[in-house]
């Protein structure tokens, strides 16, 4: 029996190449392990897979002796090594010492290095699922059929038979789903390694396609409004990403890039909250090689197990620049967050944990604006750390309070959407709707109308379908009815909701309940004091106060601590009223008020 293989030291310009030599007796990979100088490294390909959350527990023969690896990167090599005979190849679970801390911290902030001067970068989505194949084959003349399609469709037979493409039975559509389903998608580090990439090729069994191709035809089903039938009957986590959203940061990525630009700090780490690490502290690391050196620099990549086991103390870090770098507040917006370990303060979001609800969309809203979109120096509204350590220090105005809230909130299931009967999404979304139109009727003093602040809120004044866009009043009209009906309808007949309305009134229930969930899924129905309706965080209750800062786009909700004389903020919100500037506008109804300073923790 071989022995175990040994990592030596690794010089600090020197990295790790593996060559594949093919199989031994018992079938495991052979292969061997060289350290390199970078800077006359030969031609090679990086892997990128998933880990799987496996342990190494499958053995190759590495320079002769046995090494143990995860079944999903030993089966990629596999793989690899019986389609072709593949130059030296870079994989970091073998290249880096696992088990060295020391190392993996110099290695680490290399890593965007290895896959940006790789030849090409190998994409492993795993072994072929039932009709993956038959995907793969078929990829490139389903894109010809999509591309020529230029807005949203009805899901149906006829349409889609219209335009040359599978009618929804067709297993085509299953095998999609089989593919933008892998855990690959979920893997933060794979942002980088693709983002960065000359040449990506990405392989599903033995079957390959170039990344362009797979990426185009995630865009063309998003802009065609056919995702939802590629991805069947998935349940889908509106906070979570999957495939068909994960390819786009890669690209966006490249594209600014290609320019000359960095792409957004407070969006890649916003996009990391949903995407898995082995470790919470990947989820700073692991886009650092995507910023700006300069903001780079502030972060120490640092694995040791006390730096591991406090890892919040590197979000707060990465949260003080992020600050520092935006007067825009960027950072208490995705401040909200399901779960956070008790040493972190409110004001930074636990980067290992999602929010329950989707951000507020950026660039529609203009909260505290005033005559422009930037902010003078000196109104900046983040004034630096309190003397407690883990403290802010504010400057805002206080404009309301949060009057009265809707107990229950808006939750939707995409098994139970078709559900007729009181338990079904659509009886408990038809009881929610009345249930905010009777508060808001009562405060706004319409009892027999349908408030039209109410229809704004309810999307957070957004429609998403079919184009990204602030609504006119009449397009809102055109949309809630149809929507109210189609509840109405599925709660009495189930799937034969569609039978009682036209085309054109079921595209317009789509396109408002789809923002309707988007806005208000994970968030609470409030009015304010002041007679505002408003979304906010899902712990809102009456007393939460409302402030509004200069620069930021939407207002925030915060609870006062009354004993320790701070605050603690709740998360952001939209209020109806506020989200044009009206707070600082000129003879406003809060113009008089003056801004004071708070400290958040």
């Amino acid at each position: 029996m071989a022995d175990y293989f040994a990592y030596s030291s690794l010089p600090d310009d020197n990295f790790r190449l593996l060559h594949l030599i093919g199989l031994d007796e018992g079938g495991r990979v052979k292969c061997t392990l060289t350290d390199v100088p970078r800077d006359s490294a030969p031609r090679y390909e990086a892997i990128s897979y998933a880990w799987d959350n496996q342990q190494p527990s499958t053995p190759i023969i590495c320079n002769d002796k046995k090494l143990m690896i995860t079944p999903s990167l030993c089966l990629a090599l596999n793989t690899f090594y019986s389609l072709s005979q593949p130059c030296p190849l870079w994989a970091d679970a073998i290249c880096i010492n696992q088990s060295n801390n020391e190392e993996k911290s110099r290695q680490v902030p290399l890593m965007d290095k290895y896959y940006n001067e790789a030849q090409r970068v190998l994409v492993w989505l795993g072994s072929s699922g039932t009709y993956t194949d038959l995907v793969m084959d078929e990829i490139k003349a389903l894109n010809k059929s999509l591309e020529t399609i230029e807005r949203p469709i009805l899901i149906a037979d006829k349409t889609l038979q219209s335009h040359g493409l599978p009618l929804q039975n067709n297993p085509l559509w299953q095998g999609i789903s089989e593919i933008f389903a892998r855990n690959w998608y979920r893997r933060l580090w794979v942002v980088q390694e693709v983002a960065l990439a000359s040449h990506v090729v990405v392989f599903c069994g033995s079957k390959s396609i170039e990344w362009h191709e797979l990426s185009s035809l995630a865009d063309h089903l998003g802009r065609t409004g056919l995702t939802s039938l590629a991805r069947g009957n998935v349940n889908v986590d509106p906070s979570k990403t999957d495939g068909f959203d994960a390819m786009m940061v890669p690209d966006f990525i490249k594209d600014f890039r290609s320019q000359g630009k960095s792409y957004s700090l407070n969006r890649l780490c916003h996009f990391a909250r949903s995407r898995d690490t082995t470790e919470p502290i990947d989820k700073v690391y692991a886009v650092l090689g995507l910023i700006d050196e300069a903001v780079r620099k502030k972060i120490k990549v640092d694995y040791s197990l006390e730096s591991r086991q406090t890892y919040w103390k590197v979000y707060i870090d990465l949260g003080t620049v992020m600050l520092q770098e935006d007067p825009g507040l960027f950072l208490l917006q995705i401040a909200s967050s399901k779960g956070r370990p008790p040493e972190l303060p409110s004001w930074c979001p636990n980067f290992n944990s999602t929010s329950d609800a989707l951000m507020l969309p950026r660039g529609f809203y203009k909260t505290g604006m005033t005559g422009g979109d930037s902010v003078e120096h000196d109104r900046t509204p983040y004034l630096g750390r309190a003397s407690d350590s883990k403290g802010i220090k504010l400057r805002g105005l206080h404009v309301d309070e949060i009057a009265e809230v809707v107990g229950s909130s808006w939750q939707w299931d995409r098994e139970l959407a078709q559900q007729k009967g009181p338990d079904g999404c659509a009886a408990r979304g038809w009881k929610w709707m009345n249930e905010c139109r009777a508060l808001s009727s009562r405060v706004l003093q319409m009892p027999n109308a349908i408030p039209e602040q109410l229809v704004r809120t309810l999307i957070a004044n957004i429609l998403h379908q079919p184009a990204t866009y602030a609504p006119d009043p009449k397009c809102l009209w055109e949309s809630v009815f149809p929507a109210t009906v189609y509840l109405q309808a599925v709660r009495d007949v189930g799937t034969l909701a569609s039978r009682h309305m036209t085309q054109h009134e079921l595209l317009c229930a789509q396109r408002y309940l789809q923002a309707l969930n988007m806005a208000c899924s994970g968030r609470r129905f409030f009015v304010t004091k002041c007679g505002f309706l408003g979304i906010g965080p899902l712990e809102t209750k009456a007393g939460d106060l409302v402030y509004v800062f200069r620069g930021a786009q939407v207002p925030f909700l915060f609870r006062r601590e009354l004993a320790k004389d701070c605050f603690e903020l709740l998360g952001e919100a939209y209020v109806d009223g506020l989200m044009d500037g009206q707070a600082f506008g000129e003879g406003q109804h809060h113009g008089d008020r003056i801004e004071t300073v708070l400290t958040v923790i």
